[in-house]
């Protein structure tokens, strides 16, 4: 069954995290059948002896770790299906979205606990290879993964925006000598974008998300998929500054957001 389910999930490269966490639902259903809506607490059909705990954190309370309980505790603990509880320990940046759990007016977005220690070591990493290496393609690379980190899972737009602008600044140093460069600036333009977007800054966000159209289209092709997210992206914040001017303020004091989550 664990292979089944890596072959569906992991074999598309293309895949983006929504579309990844999808197909894990998806195939997740068809493997435990009639058991994927059953709550891991209190179903008839799971003995009471089987106790499972899984650590999750939630983006609201970041450094506290929590769990999914099979079993009655004193601590609260949300009543999750098993198919919901396999998906957080599967939840990582730049896989799977982030997995809704809890009451309709009461959710919380989480992901496994097991990647806050995968933002701790980031930062390590990073300090590390500065003060040993210095800002080599190594260096930014960690630097741009803890950015897609904190963007994706944690939701700190300000720090992956300053994150980001770093990364930027030293490959534009190796763009002459190194021929991964224009991808990877591309790339960091193109989640710098987002960044910017989801502050409201629609005018930077616009300029940035056009370099990274500009940037994929010349390396990767004008119809290659990571170009047309890009220019879908750039059309969203185009239209942001309009959208909040004519109804869209609305839209935000009502808690909505325009949906930036396909990646690409």
């Amino acid at each position: 069954a664990y292979i089944h389910i890596c072959k569906a999930v992991f074999s598309n490269d293309s895949y983006t995290p929504e579309q990844r966490s999808q197909a894990f639902i998806d195939v997740c259903g068809a493997v435990l059948g009639d058991l994927k809506d059953a709550e891991i607490r209190g179903d008839p059909r799971f003995p009471n002896y089987c106790k499972v705990a899984i650590g999750y954190i939630s983006s609201v309370h970041l450094g506290q770790c929590k769990l999914l309980r099979s079993y009655h505790r004193k601590h609260l603990s949300h009543d999750v299906t098993v198919s919901q509880a396999i998906q957080t320990t599967w939840t990582m940046p730049d896989f799977f979205s982030p997995v809704r759990i809890g009451p309709p007016l009461r959710k919380e977005k989480v992901i496994s606990a097991e990647y806050t220690e995968a933002e701790l070591f980031q930062r390590e990493e990073i300090k590390a290879r500065r003060q040993i290496e210095g800002v080599t393609k190594n260096t930014l690379g960690a630097i741009s993964l803890l950015a897609r980190i904190i963007l994706e899972q944690y939701e700190d737009y300000a720090e992956a925006e300053q994150l980001y602008r770093e990364s930027i600044t030293g490959w534009k140093n190796f763009d002459d000598s190194d021929s991964d460069a224009p991808l990877k600036i591309s790339s960091d333009l193109f989640w710098l974008g987002r960044a910017l977007h989801e502050q409201g800054k629609y005018t930077e966000a616009e300029v940035t998300l056009r370099g990274s159209v500009q940037c994929r289209t010349i390396v990767q092709g004008v119809y290659h998929p990571a170009t047309e997210g890009a220019r879908k992206h750039l059309l969203r914040a185009t239209m942001a500054p309009r959208m909040s001017t004519q109804g869209g303020s609305k839209m935000e004091s009502s808690g909505e957001k325009l949906d930036l989550r396909t990646d690409s």
